[in-house]
């Protein structure tokens, strides 16, 4: 009914004007543990559910890999996931049905223009440049930030309350949520090492996550993409959403995330969509263009062309004992975590875990015992917000503000400090000390006596 509605109210606008807005509605293609984005090949780290070509599978890293499908579930083609959400019922997680997708393409984002402040009418949003993929949202993320467009992006909807940020206390009928994608292109890269840095949302200043001129950073408008992810919390009688929580651990739900992988056939009918449009059915070009026999297509479930590999159940059989890829379900007990959490390299192997927090320069360090009591150590701080207890260490008198070392340094007298590699984040901490042997057994004394569920949940960012 909305989306007939969208279209109808677009219909009546003057084909001269052309239109801003039009939709894609999708059903359910699959629900599997992969992300050929994040985690090309393999098993991704949590079960996404997937919308769109059936030539989805774990290993897409081709340009026209997506668009090569020869179906889709959708009307037009194109190619969405977003993690699968569980809910929690007498020690036992059970998948909640995913009802597939409606995406908004809208043209309200335009180019940087230097001294511009108001994008014009029509913006001239370009189409997708062919191979595009991006990611919109954080699945590490626990707190809402109101002022991070990033932030303000991951919103739910539920019965007739209106959008809203993290989980909807009350659940009345499905529970939908609602991912902007960034609509602003550095105009160089396909994609980038955190799938994110490649695109930006407007400048906050001239407009806000859905549409307005773009920043300097990345000059390029391209359409926006609002997409609607439905689960049918109601078939499983489910009007508390306390029980609820994503396939990476997310009880709070600003983690929620999205992904899309370029896959409109004909980018030139695409570009020209807003403006072609004579009426409904076939002759209108958002509802013809990019099906393979160019006639309006219809959204429908489908299989994937590759069959889904599972290396576990993931509740597709019926309730499980644990969310697939042992991820833990995140409960607030570590409350410094941030929610960009960094795992830094650390190549020697006498290091074992290193864990960044961003919001407190918190430090852990964990080394076998077969090591030497002269090891040199990167003793850590204690946040006055963490709950983790403070490890059984004196504050050093002398403090220093260099960046975190992330290697041990090298024997080597040949090896300069400027040839150390180091983290791009700046820390607090101590300087390095030696640790004699007494120090180092309370030390491991300490790890040993941490809770398990504070474990869990540093092991879970790992």
């Amino acid at each position: 009914m909305r989306s007939c509605l969208i279209l109808s109210l677009l219909g009546s606008i003057s084909t001269a004007l052309g239109a801003d807005v039009w939709t894609v509605n999708c059903g359910v293609l699959t629900i599997q543990r992969s992300d050929p984005i994040v985690s090309p090949g393999g098993p991704s780290s949590h079960v996404h559910a997937i919308s769109g070509g059936t030539a989805f599978s774990r290993n897409m890293p081709g340009i026209d890999d997506a668009v090569n499908a020869k179906a889709t579930t959708c009307d037009k083609y194109t190619d969405h996931m977003v993690p699968q959400l569980y809910n929690r019922r007498n020690g036992m997680f059970e998948l909640v049905p995913f009802t597939g997708a409606n995406m908004y393409y809208k043209r309200f984002a335009c180019d940087y223009q230097e001294g511009g402040q108001w994008c014009p009418r029509p913006s001239g949003a370009r189409p997708f440049p062919p191979g595009l993929r991006m990611v919109a949202g954080n699945p590490v993320r626990r707190t809402q930030t109101h002022s991070e467009q990033s932030n303000q992006a991951i919103l739910y909807e539920t019965g007739d309350v209106g959008e809203m940020y993290g989980f909807p206390k009350v659940l009345q009928g499905r529970l939908q949520l609602n991912v902007r994608f960034p609509s602003c292109w550095d105009g160089k890269n396909l994609d980038s090492p955190d799938h994110r840095s490649h695109m930006s949302y407007p400048d906050p200043t001239k407009g806000d996550t859905q549409g307005g001129m773009c920043p300097s950073t990345h000059p390029i408008a391209l359409l926006h993409i609002g997409g609607e992810f439905g689960f049918n919390t109601d078939a499983l009688n489910i009007t508390d959403s306390s029980t609820l929580v994503f396939s990476m651990g997310d009880t709070t739900g600003y983690g929620g995330h999205a992904d899309f992988i370029q896959g409109w056939e004909d980018l030139s009918a695409l570009g020209s969509s807003f403006d072609n449009c004579n009426g409904f059915g076939d002759a209108c070009a958002w509802n013809s263009f990019g099906t393979p026999d160019g006639k309006a297509g219809v959204k429908s479930d489908m299989d994937p062309e590759i069959p889904a590999v599972y290396e576990e159940e993931i509740g597709l059989n019926g309730p499980i004992a644990k969310l697939p890829g042992d991820n833990t379900v995140w409960d607030g007990v570590v409350s410094a975590l941030s929610t960009a959490c960094t795992v830094l390299p650390l190549p020697s192997p006498s290091t074992l875990m290193a864990l960044t927090l961003t919001t407190s320069p918190v430090i852990a360090t964990v080394l076998p015992t077969t090591l030497l009591p002269s090891t040199l150590l990167t003793l850590p701080t204690s946040s006055p917000t963490s709950s983790i207890p403070t490890p059984p260490i004196s504050t050093p008198t002398s403090i220093s503000l260099d960046p975190l070392i992330t290697q041990e340094p090298s024997t080597s007298s040949s090896q300069s400090p400027s040839s150390t590699s180091t983290s791009t984040r700046r820390h607090v901490r101590p300087t390095p000390l030696f640790m004699p042997r007494e120090q180092y057994e309370k030390w491991l004394k300490w790890i040993e006596d941490l809770s398990d569920d504070v474990l869990d949940e540093i092991s879970g960012y790992m």
